[in-house]
């Protein structure tokens, strides 16, 4: 859990404006390189700053989280979470937490399949029925009422969360 935390505390900085301005105006920042360079290294002297390996470990270790997520729910982070597998989707080797979350979306007749339909999915159902993830607040119900939605943003649907907060206005 110091890992996540960590990890998050660290991201924060790069949403500042100046630090997106930097990305969106750089053409030149290419590679976890270059945004560590410009972005992380030079941060004040007061914040602890991760060294290049771990910022890209942090970096390579969200990306296999995300593409767990990609499966169609977060809720499956909480799982991972809650089982205390998160050193072992860390730890995954190529592109497994791809073919995961792809079975995730689309669960076949194979064992691994019928296991998502049986398990997974009605697991997920009940924890997004019982621990619903949702935010209530002027900006959700803006975003979820310009589109149809009820004004109660359910982040539990990833095309609406990347819907909302690609139009929120980074402060």
């Amino acid at each position: 859990m110091s890992k996540v935390r960590g990890t998050c505390r660290h991201t924060s900085m790069l949403t500042k404006d100046s630090d997106v301005s930097i990305l969106d105006n750089s053409p030149g920042i290419s590679s976890l390189r270059g945004i560590y360079d410009t972005l992380v290294a030079p941060a004040p002297s007061g914040w602890h700053k991760p060294g290049l390996r771990m910022f890209i470990m942090w970096n390579a270790w969200g990306h296999k989280f995300a593409q767990l997520a990609s499966g169609g729910s977060l809720y499956i982070l909480v799982l991972v979470a809650g089982l205390d597998l998160s050193w072992s989707v860390s730890r995954a080797l190529g592109r497994v937490p791809f073919e995961v979350g792809k079975i995730l979306r689309r669960p076949d007749d194979s064992p691994a399949g019928k296991l998502v339909r049986s398990r997974i999915v009605p697991t997920i159902a009940y924890m997004r029925e019982r621990l619903p993830l949702c935010w209530n607040n002027r900006s959700c119900h803006t975003f979820a009422v310009s589109r149809g939605l009820s004004g109660i943003m359910d982040f539990t649907s990833l095309k609406y969360s990347d819907g909302f907060f690609d139009c929120l206005k980074r402060k």
